[in-house]
């Protein structure tokens, strides 16, 4: 049986993904290629802690890096790690978009 933080942490994981599918579907496409992903701030938090456990994630002194699921269009890959940010701040867990052209 998995522990109740485990379970809320599954639950926020899901929607926020759930969240930067759709925004990532509903953005235009353009020709411009992107690179970079999500970046997700104090890894003395649990929920930063249970990401670097297990989503493939790069680890650094203070956060946890993960690779953006929007598509390798800079429209959608901005939008997803958008989308999957905004539903991260609503669990007061801080993180920030870090797309860019490539």
């Amino acid at each position: 049986m998995k522990k109740p933080d485990e379970q809320i942490f599954i639950g926020i994981w899901k929607l926020a993904k759930e969240e930067g599918q759709k925004a990532s579907q509903l953005s235009r496409g353009d020709e411009l290629y992107a690179r970079g992903g999500i970046i997700i701030f104090d890894k003395r938090r649990k929920f930063t802690k249970w990401v670097a456990k297990t989503h493939e994630s790069n680890d650094y002194d203070d956060c946890v890096y993960i690779s953006g699921g929007g598509g390798q269009w800079y429209f959608q890959a901005h939008a997803y790690a958008d989308a999957f940010c905004k539903s991260l701040k609503c669990f007061g867990i801080a993180c920030k978009n870090d797309v860019v052209l490539d």
